[in-house]
């Protein structure tokens, strides 16, 4: 988790998955855990995801997460 351009209020979250481990579940996993501890912990209301071009399976787990629309 780094702060978004010095701006404490804003999170943006990053995870690798290495291809052997994909698509099965621990991106999502992951995730949830990060908007838990930034929402609950350090009360923090906005949250910013980023997906490389053509990651489809990142975009989803994103969208679960409802930080890419």
């Amino acid at each position: 988790m780094n702060v978004v351009d010095g701006i404490t209020d804003q999170i943006e979250i990053g995870y690798s998955i290495c291809e052997a481990y994909c698509n099965q579940g621990y991106a999502t996993e992951a995730v949830q855990a990060m908007v838990e501890f930034v929402s609950e912990e350090l009360k923090i209301m906005y949250l910013q995801g980023r997906v490389l071009k053509g990651n489809l399976g990142s975009q989803r787990v994103l969208e679960k997460m409802a930080l890419l629309l």
